[in-house]
């Protein structure tokens, strides 16, 4: 068994509008920025405060942050 739910063979995709790149190195992009979104998400969010609607503080509504 190689994954825990189970199934000894997954399937992945990756789709692109980069003609421009041979699919190998469009593998090796995508591999080498795995992870990377993670690291951009919790700055933001915790840094940067993108997760937080900060017209709340001045007494606007929930529907006006969305």
């Amino acid at each position: 068994m190689l994954f825990d739910d189970g199934v000894s063979v997954k399937h992945f995709a990756v789709v692109t509008n980069r003609f421009d790149s041979q699919p190998q190195q469009l593998l090796e992009w995508n591999r080498e920025k795995a992870g990377s979104i993670e690291a951009l998400h919790d700055v933001l969010k915790n840094e940067l405060a993108a997760g937080v609607c900060r017209a709340l503080a001045l007494g606007a509504t929930r529907r006006g942050c969305g």
